[in-house]
């Protein structure tokens, strides 16, 4: 798969655990932030992002109903 632009955000789901990395090019002019989002049936996991700053946060529910 090949991206003709750089996405802001991009995420990949039903990962192992939940995980995150910020990536910019060497000008630090453009940023991804890269987040990895395990399956919420399995883990109780769900991401928060914000759209303005790109900070991505785990919110966990300790018993998700499975």
């Amino acid at each position: 798969m090949v991206l003709p632009d750089t996405p802001h955000l991009y995420f990949a789901g039903n990962c192992d655990a939940f995980a995150t990395d910020l990536i910019q090019d060497e000008d630090h002019k453009i940023e991804c932030r890269l987040v990895c989002v395990p399956s919420f049936a399995e883990t109780g996991t769900a991401v928060l992002v914000n759209l303005e700053t790109l900070e991505a946060n785990e919110i966990r529910v300790e018993d998700p109903g499975v």
